[in-house]
């Protein structure tokens, strides 16, 4: 009985927190988000079998975006994404803001060539929003604006990613 008291002020002590970490995300230091290049595309190359990711275009994470650092002859590409590249846009801003901001994500991911077109470009504005630390509202706002103004291409065929 007596611990009861003990939990009740942890668990109200926990929701005051809660909110304010919700609202104020922050990034990590840049540091934490990066990977050194050779893992990172071991990494990358990982998303595919060998017979399509050995002929893949590879980019790799850097301080400016993705870079490439192997030009494929298949048309595939394969990246290492982060928390703010593919973090889904019209998810709860709680789960986006998690996932966000989270530097010990990492998703590798190999795009079929209709998706490199497509889709490609939607994760590179989403880095480049991530990188200039736009939260995760801000990045949605960001991705919604590109797609109306036509700076990324909208998916007209189904591509796999």
């Amino acid at each position: 009985m007596k611990k009861f008291p003990v939990v009740l002020i942890l668990l109200l002590g926990t929701l005051d927190v809660a909110p304010m970490l919700a609202q104020s995300p922050k990034y990590p230091p840049l540091n934490e988000y990066l990977m050194a290049r050779d893992v990172e595309i071991a990494l990358a190359k990982s998303a595919a079998p060998d017979y399509v990711s050995g002929h893949a275009t590879i980019k790799v994470f850097t301080a400016s975006g993705f870079q490439t650092v192997h030009e494929g002859e298949n048309g595939f590409v394969c990246v290492v994404m982060r928390g703010f590249t593919g973090a889904p846009t019209f998810t709860p801003v709680q789960v986006r803001d998690y996932i966000n901001y989270d530097a010990k994500t990492r998703a590798p991911i190999c795009l079929d060539p209709q998706a490199a077109r497509a889709v490609l470009p939607y994760y590179e504005l989403r880095t480049k929003l991530g990188l200039e630390g736009k939260t995760a509202e801000q990045i949605a706002e960001g991705v919604q604006a590109a797609y109306v103004k036509g700076e990324i291409p909208k998916r007209p065929e189904v591509c796999f990613v």
